[in-house]
């Protein structure tokens, strides 16, 4: 996309019926047109590769799914928990936007 002249935008994950599912969306400035390919990775031990070390914008985007949705992103140069890091509620293998989340402690 570089090549193309397109930007990140921004990336979203989501849960789908059979795995998880990372949307990007990228734009070309010069037409308005949005690219949005799409990544599909099973519910166990979801790995996908990582765009961080060619688009550095999606360096937190990608910590985020990750700690969110438990997104392995392999080749990303520094893939830790962003959002729940010292979160009460949360332990290291909870991921709060999957639907089948266990969460260690609650209210």
């Amino acid at each position: 996309f570089n090549t193309m002249g397109c930007r990140l935008s921004i990336c979203t994950a989501t849960e789908v019926y059979d795995g998880l599912e990372v949307l990007y969306h990228f734009s070309d400035d010069t037409t308005g047109i949005y690219y949005n390919p799409r990544v599909k990775t099973g519910l166990e031990n979801p790995e996908i590769n990582s765009i961080a070390p060619m688009i550095a914008g999606a360096n937190w985007i990608e910590r985020e799914m990750y700690d969110l949705f438990g997104i392995m992103f392999k080749g990303h140069p520094d893939l830790k928990k962003l959002l729940t890091i010292n979160s009460p509620h949360f332990g290291e293998d909870d991921h709060p936007m999957r639907f089948n989340r266990n969460r260690t402690k609650e209210k």
